[in-house]
């Protein structure tokens, strides 16, 4: 397609965790792009542990005496640069030269991408000037990560950690679960050509459901390079308190799949993407939800405004619990008193997808997925 999605995987585990392409796969790959993972430094020691023979001359060697440590981490923002540069170049053996690279976009969750756009976009230029990445989509708006090493987190006072205006356009997809905890950075949607920048606040959507975990090394894998945890259903060492099933509802999904669709319009065709509604905070910075705890604005879609089930954005118990949202599907009772009956409930769906796709908040693709989930 010309388009090529690079991703800075989580590296919480010590290996490369592609949270996004566990999103997103089926779109990237239906859409003919190109992706590719760009391996950290945190991730060295498990790689050569994994396969010694391929991977055992990989180093980000920290030679900092004042704050020494296994690797430089601010070394990632020069390779992400050099990536993009040769994900982009014709020249004979450059990775995709014989493919017709137009646009490279980078993604993640980690704050190093917040990093490199604030700090490196502007400096780290191809030949003639060029941006390094043509488009950036970001999986909650955080504050910058360290530049180095060496260097400690911003202060919560300080200007830089609030989003770069740069001369490439940025989109933010946050789910209904981080929207409190990141209301501080809201930035308003833009327009400018030095700060074009979306932000899609998707209601009812945790920070994290199972979809992500698809993206994870196979079990055996993981094992191997001791980073295993939990079980294949339930990748965790701890359980939450009282237990509950991860969501299994694809709005995260296809809430990234239009962030990529509309960050390629906007880039290739100069179609700017809509604006959407912000999720609605009372005066203490909380969310206020219904009784199927969905709150009021922000994306709507089938799943926010026909509810089957009481969804949490945050769940009890230890460890990263409170990132996980978990569903409780509704009695039939009470599916009857607020259909009355399955063509009711169907037809409900059908005009909210309808909504959804009118307003370009689900590709087409996607929009059918929905249908064939929801209305069966």
């Amino acid at each position: 397609s010309g388009t090529v999605i690079t991703e800075i995987p989580n590296i919480a585990r010590r290996f490369d965790w592609p949270m996004i392409w566990g999103f997103s796969k089926e779109y990237i790959l239906e859409s003919g792009h190109a992706w590719v993972q760009i391996g950290m430094p945190a991730s060295v020691a498990s790689m050569k542990k994994f396969d010694a023979s391929r991977y055992g001359t990989m180093e980000f060697t920290n030679a900092s005496k004042a704050c020494p440590g296994e690797s430089e981490d601010g070394m990632r923002y020069d390779m992400l640069a050099q990536v993009a540069a040769a994900l982009k170049s014709k020249a004979a053996g450059a990775p995709l030269g014989r493919f017709n690279v137009q646009r490279v976009f980078l993604t993640t969750q980690d704050t190093g991408m917040i990093t490199y756009i604030n700090a490196f976009h502007s400096v780290k230029r191809l030949e003639g000037g060029k941006p390094t990445y043509d488009g950036y989509l970001i999986k909650v708006l955080n504050s910058p990560g360290n530049i180095n090493s060496c260097s400690r987190p911003l202060a919560n006072n300080d200007p830089r950690r609030f989003l770069k205006g740069v001369d490439v356009p940025t989109i933010t997809v946050m789910a209904q679960g981080e929207v409190e905890g990141m209301a501080w950075n809201r930035i308003p949607d833009s327009d400018a050509p030095n700060g074009r920048h979306r932000r899609f606040e998707y209601a009812m959507a945790a920070h994290i459901d199972k979809h992500a975990y698809t993206g994870l090394a196979s079990f055996a894998d993981q094992t191997a390079v001791g980073g295993a945890q939990g079980t294949p259903d339930w990748p965790f060492n701890a359980r939450c308190e009282p237990e509950i099933k991860l969501q299994e509802e694809k709005l995260l999904s296809y809430a990234f799949n239009a962030g990529f669709w509309h960050l390629e319009r906007w880039v290739k065709d100069g179609i700017a993407p809509p604006k959407g509604e912000r999720m609605v905070l009372d005066a203490a910075g909380k969310m206020p939800v219904n009784e199927y705890g969905i709150g009021q604005g922000g994306i709507r879609s089938p799943y926010s405004d026909v509810p089957v089930a009481r969804y949490t954005t945050a769940s009890g118990g230890p460890g990263n619990c409170r990132e996980f949202g978990s569903t409780t599907p509704l009695s039939w009772t009470e599916l009857e008193k607020l259909y009355g009956n399955h063509a009711n409930y169907v037809k409900k769906v059908n005009d909210a997808i309808d909504k959804m796709a009118a307003a370009k908040w689900v590709t087409e693709a996607d929009a059918k997925r929905m249908r064939a989930e929801l209305t069966k």
